[in-house]
Parts: structure tokens; sequence; C-alpha cells
């Protein structure tokens, strides 16, 4: 496929997290998803699946990665496109002494998002049966705070899905509304899970080692 038919195409990614010339975690990297395309990304530990996401997502430009990116056949700067991502990380960045209620407002304003952020927040709460909305959540459990984080980052309606890890810390009954989510979804989503749900059912699995030429010794700590 051409660069036109995608969402998002990377091309001739060339990434280091250091300056001391030993080999680049990504040299050469291609990578492209389709509109509405849900990609489960897979790889050993260190193979670079969290840094793929992170460079999706805008977030180590200041490391100065060399890439080309299209977004809907244009050329653009991977920062540019960041309004139109939703990044689900594999930790949770919540404040501790707010409850979720006070999150979903707080969530709202770092934002742009839809006048039915709160409902579709609370909905997506509803699902994975969460009902402490006023209890500040560091009085939550580790699966009721990736519940709420969760549904803070999903209910915002965005064109493309990060998800590094999402099915962490959650209940069987939680993965399954979890994954119904994601097939439901209309926006294009990359996954990356080392144990994936077995109804977990994706367009594409896609082995980041056959993305891209990496060296083991440069990969040491980025998932």
């Amino acid at each position: 496929m051409s660069e036109e038919s995608h969402l998002l195409v990377l091309r001739d990614v060339v990434f280091s997290y250091t300056t001391d010339g030993s080999p680049p975690l990504f040299e050469g990297l291609n990578f492209e998803v389709g509109e509405g395309e849900k990609v489960l990304l897979v790889g050993p530990n260190g193979s670079g699946k969290t840094t793929l996401l992170n460079l999706i997502a805008g977030l180590l430009e200041p490391y100065r990665p060399r890439y080309q990116a299209f977004w809907l056949g244009k050329p653009v700067p991977l920062q540019e496109i960041r309004p139109e991502i939703a990044y689900v990380p594999a930790e949770d960045y919540l404040f501790d002494e707010l409850t979720a209620e006070e999150h979903i407002e707080v969530f709202r304003t770092l934002w742009t998002v839809q006048p039915t952020y709160r409902e579709d927040v609370l909905a997506l709460l509803r699902r994975f049966r969460l009902e402490e909305l006023q209890k500040p959540v560091d009085r939550f459990s580790l699966g009721m705070r990736r519940k709420l984080f969760l549904s803070l980052i999903l209910a915002r309606r965005s064109s493309l899905y990060l998800l590094d890890e999402p099915f962490n810390a959650l209940d069987r009954e939680s993965t399954v509304e979890l994954v119904s989510h994601i097939e439901e979804c209309r926006g294009t989503c990359v996954l990356v899970s080392h144990r994936p749900p077995e109804a977990l059912r994706m367009d594409r699995v896609v082995d980041i080692r056959t993305l891209v030429r990496t060296d083991a010794s440069s990969s040491r700590g980025h998932s």
C-alpha cells in the first residue's frame, strides 16, 4: 500500500536513547497502520515495543529521532498529530488525592474533548464495574486504578489509540469488557501485550523484529 492509503506511515526511523556512538535501538524501521485497523505489536522484552508507541505519541522528540512520517498521506512531524492520539501507557498517571469524579474534570480540562466526555467516561466505568467515584484514588487497588485510567483515556474520541499492556491488573470480567470495547472502537488501535487474552481479535499481529534492524546490546530496558 502507498502512504496515501494508511492513517499513519513511518519510514526509515533511526532512534537511540544514547549519544555515545553505540548502535541505535531502531535503524531503518518502517511501520504503517490503516484507518480503523487493529494491530497487535509483539516481540521479546527489550525489542522496542514501548519505545515505538512513545515515538508515535511524539514523546521522544528531545532525543531527536530521524524519520519520515505521513498522516493520511501528508508528511508531518509526529508532534503535530498528538491531538489525534489517545495513549494508554503501561503505568497509570493519576493524582492520589483526587477522586474519580475529580479526575474526569481534570482530564476534561487537559484535552479538547467531545461534549459527552464525562458521560462516556462514566459509561466505561460502568462496564468495568467501578462505582467508587467519590473515594480518593490512593485508596484504590491496582485494578481499580487501571480501570479508571483506561476509562479516562479511552473515552476520548481519537483517530489513533495506543495501548501499552492495557490488560495489566484487570480482573477477568474487566478484561472481557476491554476486549469488547477494543473490537467495537471505530478508531485505529495499536496494542502491546505480552499475554493478550485469547478472545482478543486483531486485524494484524506484527512482530517488531520484522520492522527494524536492532542490536540486542542497544535495547536493554526498553520494552
